[in-house]
């Protein structure tokens, strides 16, 4: 049986280390040299040409290949209003609402070009048709015959409904509705 060099104990069966006469547990590898990689030189960067602005044709370095504006607020609104109105015009689809058709006037019967949904061809039109829808409101608002409830009418109703009369035979009476006289009386309740 062999002895370590190192610490005296024998290597029979433990495992031997590259050199033979120490054992796997004194054997203590040399340390590698770590060789570093040489820095990259730095690449220096091609100063970049100046150019001209397309908007206002001032001569300015450019931050990027890419740019050809300079940097000012005027040219960027603009290349911005330039470029929102190129795509508008490739991209725009008009809407129902914003397409244009021939009209027939409902209150003059003449034909015009307008959007679909218009029924006037012009303001002497609309002005001609309010007045009449007004005349038309007014002549039912202001009709003689037209029922108003008054205080005389409370009087009476109070001497019909203490005589027994239903609601259909006041109503019947004064020339109104039945559900007329039924809010009157939740009125006239609540005033009591």
């Amino acid at each position: 049986m062999q002895l370590c060099f190192k610490c005296g104990i024998g290597i029979g069966n433990l495992l031997k280390s590259p050199i033979e006469d120490i054992c796997k547990y004194c054997y203590v590898p040399e340390p590698i040299e770590v060789v570093k990689a040489k820095p990259k030189p730095k690449k220096i960067k091609p100063k970049k040409k100046p150019k001209d602005c397309i908007v206002c044709n001032a001569e300015y370095i450019p931050k990027s290949n890419r740019q050809k504006i300079c940097l000012s607020d005027d040219c960027k609104k603009k290349m911005r209003k330039e470029y929102d109105r190129r795509w508008h015009s490739k991209n725009y689809v008009p809407k129902e609402s914003e397409l244009t058709k021939e009209c027939t006037c409902t209150e003059c019967g003449s034909k015009f070009i307008g959007k679909p949904n218009t029924k006037l061809c012009s303001y002497e039109c609309r002005d001609a048709r309010r007045r009449a829808s007004q005349i038309k409101y007014r002549s039912k608002l202001y009709k003689k015959d037209c029922f108003r409830w008054t205080n005389q009418h409370n009087k009476m109703l109070l001497k019909y409904l203490q005589q027994g009369l239903t609601n259909v035979d006041i109503a019947n009476k004064f020339g109104c509705s039945s559900q007329t006289i039924g809010e009157r009386k939740k009125k006239l309740r609540s005033i009591k």
